[in-house]
């Protein structure tokens, strides 16, 4: 499945912590598949870097049984910052968890549109994705920008 072809409108969260250690985040990275597979929720591991740090991250089409609210509810477990949400003109969206780390909490503040572009280009941003099963990266710019 290309992350662009389908119009589906997708969330990408991660439940990795920058204060954790690797086995700690490796263990919450492992119980989110377990939880995901055990749901019969779709989902795809992509490569997900935000604000310069990577992170295993997951791709959900919020038209599966889980919905934005239930991912909402389920990350705020995990201390999360913030998550993607793209809809299906690919319109993407930060909606911010973490009141630790914003006093946006709650809020939806759109990033621009989700877009496919060269591997260089990505990673001369701060925040990006890559669908590690293709290659493919993935940025959010202001429309009209060309690449």
């Amino acid at each position: 499945m290309k992350i662009q072809a389908s119009k589906t409108p997708f969330v990408i969260f991660s439940v990795t912590q920058s204060s954790a250690n690797f086995l700690e985040n490796a263990k919450a990275t492992g119980s989110m598949i377990d939880l995901l597979h055990d749901k019969g929720i779709p989902f795809k591991v992509v490569q997900g870097v935000y604000n310069g740090t990577n992170h295993v991250s997951f791709l959900v089409p919020t038209c599966s049984v889980l919905s934005k609210r239930d991912i909402i509810q389920l990350l705020n477990h995990y201390k999360q910052e913030a998550i993607l949400v793209v809809n299906s003109q690919r319109k993407a969206s930060l909606v911010y968890l973490d009141p630790r780390k914003n006093d946006l909490v709650g809020n939806k503040v759109s990033i621009g549109t989700w877009r496919e572009v060269p591997e260089s280009v990505a990673k001369n941003e701060e925040s990006y994705t890559c669908d590690i099963s293709t290659g493919v990266y993935y940025i959010c710019v202001d429309s009209g920008l060309d690449f």
